[in-house]
């Protein structure tokens, strides 16, 4: 009666210390069955494997101290309760030789097995109880620790002892139902708090969900067809709206069953302007199931890749993803894998609760940069960091990537020149085009050209592509645009209806079933050419910085006569006064002459019959400066009508010859020459 007591009392106090979480997992999507679920405890490392009917019993047991490698000694056992096995940690005081025995409640040893313990933490294995409570003795030289075990299990067999690691070990355990087909219930340790991963299996299909329970829940994975040109089957996650492979691509083949071309000759990638891929280092054996393939971005800009029904990610794509994480100061480790079994020992701040699992595959360089010695299109950065393609260019062969390093817990935007071996994750659904904006040529004060190229459709058809234009940043749709057909590849747009002097903003659309992708943004200013007509006449030249009159930014300059006012007028009828004034002679100052002259030369003179002028409703010509009429003779073919003879400047008794440029100050005033109003713009 005694014994029974005890036992109970034992029972009662290993209950009230600890608490369980159940967990089960159900399947739907493309199958409502689960095969098989990866259990990883994301902070501590540990991991289990599960079949997908068992019951996962997260024990969670308080009012036991933990153990790590800071503290000077002690002994944990957990879970505890048990079912099936728990684990023994001690950190000893010091090295050397102990006893682990199992006894009964009444005393009776029932398992010794001797060990020698290093002076750090060491974990043992204990499983074969049956139901019922057990004191653990460990005894070594100089100390002795002591625990209670309860075990509500059932097994056949002997106890059994096992070490399993002596420092920060990793419990593996492989489940079985029992041989009546009844669902298991399965235990794994866990503390308040801890993010598990959940990898669910059924089939080809595999699902990555991350929780941390608090209580007990069904994890229901969605499973989702994600299978390669190579019919790898890849795991896949949901993070926020968008669902992405939970590993990196490493395909060899594209989506159509074409084969993508491997190039491990350095010579060969150090100029490959064509689609090709490598492994790093040229090894497959070791590399390629872990970390992917290295592509450059002409086999991303196929857009045949992904599996069908995904895409390479654009770069507004990308930045969907590190804003829902919180933006890339902090998504970089929340991206990356926990541990050191990939990254360095560093990997700061990794967390991986996106369940995103991002691994350091480093990359294949495409210039010569490293010393001769070791030659150019080398591999670099394995274990330390990893670069993501996108599928949008910046600029001409440079286009938008992701780095996650392991020393940071950033997430690295930068452009990279479109050489370089990077690893690919595909998103899925169809993706929005890429597509870049041209320059704009060709520009008036009413019009200008331009136009895009769509390098890549997302993986559904472009139903519209054009340009769309505003006096505004960042134009859309809704503003002014071009509709150039459908389609990818390259276009031109014509641009209508410019006002001269505004600045303009131009990027280039393309539409598919996803919605409206942009190019890159050019703006520019409507303008005038030389030659064109306005305001009344001829545009015979635009100001140029360093001209008198110049302002950054706006547009100023000549405008002619289409046609020569006179071919016989006389300078001025005052050929004996001295004093005039009309001594200027640079751009801007004929003006000031034209009324000096009329000032003091009466009756009809070159100054006064273009003073006199009214030509498309403009009423302020007059007579250019020398230095003005030198820019109509030197533009003479654009603004066209000169003759070959002399044509008055209102600097006082200078002419220009327009058959030889010749510019002359000889000429008495009452001489007879060719007279071409200006007039100032």
């Amino acid at each position: 009666m005694k014994k029974l007591l005890f036992c109970i009392c034992i029972f009662c106090a290993l209950n009230t210390n600890a608490q369980n979480y159940f967990i089960t997992f159900a399947g739907t999507g493309l199958s409502n069955i689960v095969n098989s679920v990866r259990v990883e405890n994301l902070t501590t490392n540990d991991f289990i494997t599960v079949s997908g009917s068992d019951v996962l019993r997260l024990t969670i047991t308080t009012g036991v101290n933990s153990i790590d490698n800071g503290q000077s000694w002690g002994m944990k056992i957990y879970p505890n309760p048990m079912t099936d096995n728990s684990r023994l940690e001690i950190v000893p005081p010091t090295s050397g030789n102990v006893i682990i025995t199992v006894f009964d409640m009444i005393g009776k040893p029932l398992a010794k097995v001797p060990s020698y313990l290093e002076n750090s933490k060491q974990v043992f294995r204990i499983s074969g109880l049956n139901s019922g409570a057990y004191l653990i003795n460990v005894t070594g030289v100089g100390y002795r620790f002591s625990g209670k075990l309860l075990c509500e299990g059932k097994v056949s067999g002997g106890i059994n002892v096992e070490k399993i690691s002596t420092n920060q070990a990793t419990n593996v355990i492989t489940l079985k139902k029992d041989t009546k087909g009844t669902m298991a219930t399965v235990d794994m340790a866990y503390t308040n708090g801890d993010r598990l991963k959940f990898t669910g299996i059924s089939g080809n299909y595999s699902t990555v969900i991350t929780d941390i329970p608090t209580s007990d829940k069904t994890i229901t994975f969605n499973f989702i067809a994600c299978k390669d040109g190579d019919n790898n089957n890849y795991p896949v996650v949901t993070i926020g709206s968008q669902v992405w492979m939970a590993e990196n691509l490493k395909t060899t083949k594209y989506n159509d069953n074409t084969i993508i071309s491997l190039v491990t000759d350095r010579f060969a990638w150090l100029e490959l302007m064509v689609p090709g891929y490598c492994w790093f280092n040229n090894d497959a054996d070791n590399y390629k199931d872990t970390y992917g393939a290295l592509y450059n971005w002409y086999v991303v800009n196929t857009g045949k890749l992904c599996p069908t029904g995904w895409h390479v990610p654009l770069d507004a794509e990308w930045t969907t993803l590190t804003t829902y994480l919180g933006g890339e100061s902090v998504a970089g480790g929340k991206l990356k894998e926990t541990g050191t079994t990939h990254w360095t020992s560093l990997n700061a701040g990794a967390t991986n609760e996106s369940g995103f699992t991002a691994l350091p595959g480093g990359f294949r360089e495409p210039h010569n940069l490293t010393p001769a010695s070791e030659g150019g299109a080398h591999f670099d950065s394995l274990l330390i960091g990893g670069y993501f393609w996108s599928s949008t260019e910046n600029i001409t062969d440079y286009v938008w990537a992701y780095c996650l390093k392991m020393d940071k817990n950033s997430v690295f935007r930068n452009y990279y020149f479109n050489r370089y071996g990077f690893s690919v994750r595909c998103l899925q659904g169809a993706g929005l085009p890429a597509l870049t904006t041209t320059p704009v040529s060709s520009i008036t004060q009413t019009t200008a050209s331009s136009g895009g190229n769509i390098s890549n459709d997302g993986g559904a058809a472009v139903t519209a592509r054009g340009v769309c234009w505003s006096t505004t940043a960042n134009p859309t749709i809704a503003n002014n645009k071009t509709n150039e057909g459908t389609g990818t590849g390259t276009f031109i747009s014509s641009i209508t209806g410019l006002t001269l002097g505004n600045i303009y903003y131009v990027r280039a659309y393309a539409t598919n079933n996803t919605g409206t992708a942009y190019g890159n943004e050019v703006n520019f200013t409507t303008s005038l050419a030389i030659g064109d007509s306005y305001q009344g006449g001829i545009v015979a030249y635009i100001l140029e910085p360093c001209d008198p009159g110049y302002v950054p930014g706006q547009t100023h300059g000549l405008i002619a006569a289409p046609s020569d006012q006179s071919i016989a007028l006389i300078w001025g009828w005052c050929y004996s006064i001295d004093g005039l004034g009309a001594a200027g002679t640079a751009l801007g100052t004929g003006n000031q002459n034209t009324i000096d002259i009329i000032a003091r030369c009466p009756g009809l003179t070159a100054a006064s019959y273009c003073s006199d002028l009214v030509l498309g409703g403009y009423s302020d010509w007059y007579l250019p400066s020398k230095d003005e009429l030198n820019k109509l003779y030197l533009n003479r073919s654009a603004i066209g009508g000169f003759d070959y003879d002399l044509w008055w400047s209102s600097t006082d008794t200078w002419v220009q010859s327009f058959s030889s440029g010749a510019q002359r100050d000889d000429v008495v005033r009452y001489y007879n020459c060719f007279v071409r109003a200006v007039r100032s713009f």
